[in-house]
């Protein structure tokens, strides 16, 4: 038979504080192991050279992307960028073209509409000489047969 010693509540509030003195006591050593290790100058080195050896290959990798797209006669990042700055300019010349002639467009159709007008009551002028002269015939008509 096994006998298991009971633990008394002061016992388990012991043992806690304990292992919370111990996480604390190496939360301390670990925060200035750190603490050393990223002011060191060792690791400000370490960061400025892996920084400008970041820095060199991703320029080799632009530049042999930019070879091998040219070699695949694809464009380039900047050409396509230049291709869309065009395409832009385009639109909006287009844009300034039609609206222009809307400008245009408007501008005759008053044109056209005070042209009409105008013959309309030319027409009207005609047609009132037109019935004068008509009258006039009716009357010398009348009058030369007497």
């Amino acid at each position: 038979m096994s006998h298991h010693k009971n633990l008394t509540e002061e016992q388990v509030d012991e043992f806690f504080k304990q292992m919370k003195k111990m996480y604390e006591t190496s939360e301390e050593q670990w925060t200035k192991v750190w603490e050393n290790v990223l002011t060191s100058e060792s690791y400000g080195n370490f960061l400025g050279v892996t920084g400008t050896q970041t820095m060199f290959f991703r320029e080799m990798m632009k530049r042999n992307m930019e070879s091998m797209l040219k070699a695949a006669s694809m464009p380039s990042e900047e050409e396509m960028a230049n291709v869309a700055r065009q395409v832009i300019k385009t639109e909006e010349k287009v844009d300034d073209l039609a609206f222009r002639m809307d400008d245009l467009s408007d501008e005759l159709q008053e044109k056209v509409y005070d042209k009409v007008n105008q013959l309309s009551e030319q027409m009207e002028e005609v047609h009132s000489t037109l019935r004068l002269l008509a009258r006039k015939m009716q009357v010398y008509e009348r009058d030369g047969n007497h």
